[in-house]
């Protein structure tokens, strides 16, 4: 402490044995010294903080990016509840083809079964394919329509239809017709 005092009274000493216009010339150098070192300050100090806010922007924009994956993630997730939901309730085929059949007013001609099939992933695959006659298209897309819309998850595989030379508004259809359920685990 008595080093700065010493220092201190030094420098007043120096600067009483000035003169008026040597002391403005000192005050003057001193008031641009301490600008400078303020503004130095000052600039370091602001830097910084564009840095952080720079940095909270990343992060604020990589949390939101995060929520977004998160919100996407949890609907995928449902829906792949859902579909495994789908996958373990079994459908009858044979049954459910030749009910809606019947609410449609549809007769099926020749009804086969093509067997089941389990894939590596352990999810089964029923085929059955039959033959409807004397549909007008209509019909036909109605028919389609309730097949794969039933509840179950049953898919239309493959459709052939023929023209019929005795009506032109009437066509004869083969279809595959495929249900998916879990096979043994």
């Amino acid at each position: 402490m008595s080093f700065f005092r010493t220092l201190f009274a030094s420098a007043e000493q120096y600067l009483g044995r000035l003169s008026a216009r040597e002391r403005l010339l000192v005050s003057a150098a001193g008031g641009v010294f301490l600008a400078m070192v303020i503004a130095i300050f000052s600039i370091a100090f602001s830097r910084a903080i564009h840095r952080r806010q720079v940095a909270i922007a990343e992060k604020s924009k990589a949390l939101s990016q995060i929520a977004s994956l998160a919100a996407s993630y949890r609907q995928r997730d449902f829906e792949r509840r859902q579909l495994e939901e789908r996958l373990r309730t079994p459908v009858r085929l044979f049954t459910l083809v030749d009910e809606l059949s019947k609410r449609q007013g549809i007769e099926i001609g020749d009804m086969q079964d093509r067997g089941t099939t389990t894939g590596s992933d352990k999810i089964s695959e029923s085929i059955v394919e039959f033959d409807v006659n004397k549909l007008t298209l209509d019909k036909l897309t109605s028919f389609l329509n309730a097949i794969e819309h039933a509840g179950h998850l049953v898919k239309v595989k493959k459709i052939r239809i023929r023209a019929r030379i005795d009506d032109p508004n009437s066509v004869d259809a083969s279809l595959t017709v495929a249900t998916y359920s879990m096979g043994a685990t």
